[in-house]
């Protein structure tokens, strides 16, 4: 899906909402679990923040996990994601 198609939904989301709001509850759990993992682990090795973090993800998939970092404060030019699925990066 590209941004085109999903900018009136999320338009529609109430203000405030998190980056999650339009899933269901089971994807919303997953996702809120795989955030909590990740922020437990950046805690532990004592990055309290991602502003200024060059980030670069392997195997984004179609970068589900770079848009919540954008939601932690993570700045989108210093985000990469690469696939093996070409398309899927498109």
């Amino acid at each position: 899906m590209n941004a085109t198609a999903t900018a009136p939904a999320y338009k529609r989301r109430p203000e405030g909402a998190g980056p999650y709001a339009l899933l269901t509850g089971a994807e919303r759990y997953l996702h809120e679990t795989r955030d909590e993992a990740l922020l437990a682990l950046l805690r532990r090795h004592s990055i309290g923040t991602l502003a200024g973090q060059r980030i670069l993800e392997l195997g984004c998939g179609r970068g589900a996990l770079l848009r919540s970092l954008l939601h932690y404060g993570a700045e989108p030019d210093l985000l990469v994601g690469i696939d093996i699925d070409a398309s899927a990066t498109a």
